[in-house]
C-alpha cells in the first residue's frame, strides 16, 4: 500500500506525518489470538483488525474531532493506492519493462535439477499469467554448467588419447631397442 501525504491538507487539520504513522499502527494490527478448546470442540479465534483494501485505508480514522471538529480520515489528508515496494529501480528484458524473479540455490543445491524443476513450472505460470504478459526464462545457469561439464569431458578424452599415443610411441622405441639382433647372439 502506498500512502501519499498532502502536506498542505495535513497542516490545515493540525496533523503531522507522525499522526498518520500512529493511526496506521493502531488500525492495521495483525494478530493470531489462538484457539478455544473444550472436551469435544476446538474453535479458532480470529482478530479481524487489519485493513484489507485501498478503501479500508482511505476510510481509516486519523483523528476524532472534538465538539466543533469532525472526524479526519486518511482520504482527507492523503491518497492511498496499491503500489510497488520500490520505485527507484526498473528492469527491462529485450527493451520491454519486465519483472525478474531470481531463484537462488542453497549451497548443497544442484543447479541442473533446480533449472529442470523451474522449467517444468513455467507452463503453469504462463497459464496463470494475465493476457499480454509473457513468461520466459532470462538466465539459465544450467546451460553454463552443462557447457563446463562437456568441456571437462572433452579435455579428459583428449588427455587420455595423448597419454595413449605417448605410451605407444615410447613402447615402440623401447621394443625396437631391446630386441635388436646382434651377431654375437646368433651362433
Amino acid at each position: 500500500m502506498r500512502i501519499w501525504i498532502d502536506p498542505a491538507r495535513l497542516a490545515a487539520r493540525g496533523l503531522s506525518a507522525g499522526d498518520i504513522a500512529a493511526a496506521l499502527r493502531a488500525n492495521n494490527v495483525q494478530a493470531a489470538p489462538g484457539k478455544l478448546k473444550s472436551a469435544l470442540t476446538v474453535t479458532n479465534i480470529a482478530a479481524a483488525t487489519d485493513l484489507h483494501g485501498v478503501e479500508d485505508f482511505r476510510q481509516m480514522v486519523i483523528k476524532s474531532g472534538s465538539a466543533g471538529e469532525g472526524i479526519v480520515r486518511l482520504a482527507d489528508v492523503a491518497s492511498a493506492e496499491i503500489g510497488g515496494e520500490n520505485y527507484d529501480s526498473a528492469s527491462f528484458a529485450t527493451g520491454m519493462p519486465a519483472v525478474f524473479v531470481a531463484i537462488q540455490a542453497t549451497p548443497d543445491g544442484n543447479p541442473i535439477e533446480i533449472v529442470k524443476a523451474v522449467t517444468q513450472l513455467i507452463p503453469k505460470i504462463r497459464a496463470m499469467a494475465p493476457p499480454g504478459v509473457t513468461v520466459a526464462p532470462n538466465y539459465d545457469v544450467a546451460r553454463f554448467v552443462n557447457a563446463s561439464i562437456d568441456e571437462v569431458k572433452d579435455t579428459l578424452i583428449e588427455a587420455i588419447l595423448i597419454v595413449i599415443v605417448v605410451i605407444f610411441l615410447f613402447w615402440g622405441r623401447f621394443a625396437r631397442s631391446s630386441f635388436r639382433w646382434s651377431p654375437f647372439l646368433c651362433h
